[in-house]
């Protein structure tokens, strides 16, 4: 087995499931193929399956998921319910050749189209049990924006596409707008309950108020200050970690909250230390 088919094997195990438990996304059983969930850009092949299974497997930088949808009406309406119930998608694109049945690409159109009759395009599709709502129509709208370029199949042209999208994608929200806790009634019948992305990287962005070092001294737990040109500001002192931060915060001298989120762990996990008596060392925050 090449390399190529034993990830493209990887990705298809996520194909059509729903967790049992509603824990993991996407939670609307459909034909997905999930490359990373918290990345920007969803792919549409407009029914080729074989374009969206290569496309997952290339492993693309910013690519979410594809999917070879089809033209039903209720395969539309599950996509969408799929789309918005991700916080971290901010981009659709359609590629494909699909010719035989326009009825995936009218809906599109129509569903991310300012005034667009997505009813009228699919009157002729049938029903659905996941109706969209007025309500779901415009989150989806002002959370995902919608680019045309079907009749591409070109793999390289489509990688770019969304290398682009990607990049130029806002630093959105993440995390799942979960369905209900049993699972039972509709596929999807969301509360105000978001469940946290476990593969998320961030990368510390530099905190115009100066960076700390953080170390432990006899009974005392020490953060130095120091600005952008590594000049020390203060020393700060204190027996808890909770005392410290606060400090930190009252004073403005914590700017971001990635910043202060990780002070937070850090200063916690010295304190840990200095009451277990074991050996303490700040973790860098590159990447938390």
């Amino acid at each position: 087995m090449t390399l190529f088919s034993k990830i493209s094997d990887a990705v298809k195990s996520r194909f059509g499931g729903r967790s049992a438990d509603n824990t993991q996304w996407p939670f609307v059983r459909g034909s997905y193929y999930v490359a990373d969930s918290t990345a920007a850009v969803v792919v549409i092949t407009l029914g080729s399956d074989k374009l969206a299974r290569d496309l997952a497997a290339l492993g693309t930088r910013g690519l979410c998921m594809t999917c070879p949808l089809a033209g039903s009406r209720g395969d539309i309406e599950r996509l969408a319910h799929t789309l918005i119930t991700n916080l971290s998608i901010q981009h659709l694109l359609c590629v494909g050749d699909d010719t035989k049945d326009s009825v995936a690409l009218m809906g599109l159109k129509a569903l991310f189209t300012e005034g667009g009759d997505f009813d009228g395009a699919l009157h002729a599709a049938g029903r659905s049990k996941m109706r969209l709502t007025v309500a779901d129509v415009a989150a989806l709208r002002k959370q995902v924006q919608y680019t045309d370029m079907h009749g591409c199949v070109e793999l390289d042209k489509i990688v770019a596409r969304v290398t682009q999208l990607s990049s130029n994608a806002k630093r959105g929200t993440t995390g799942f707008v979960a369905p209900n806790g049993n699972g039972k009634g509709k596929d999807v019948d969301a509360e105000n309950r978001v469940i946290a992305a476990d593969n998320l990287t961030h990368e510390l962005v530099e905190d115009k108020g100066g960076y700390f070092r953080i170390s432990v001294d006899g009974q005392r737990l020490v953060a130095e200050h120091f600005n952008g040109k590594d000049e020390r500001l203060r020393i700060i002192e204190g027996r808890s970690a909770r005392s410290i931060y606060l400090t930190l915060i009252r004073n403005g001298w914590v700017s971001r909250l990635d910043h202060a989120a990780y002070l937070g762990s850090e200063l916690t996990r010295a304190e840990t230390a200095l009451r277990n008596g074991t050996g303490y060392s700040q973790e860098s925050a590159a990447s938390d």
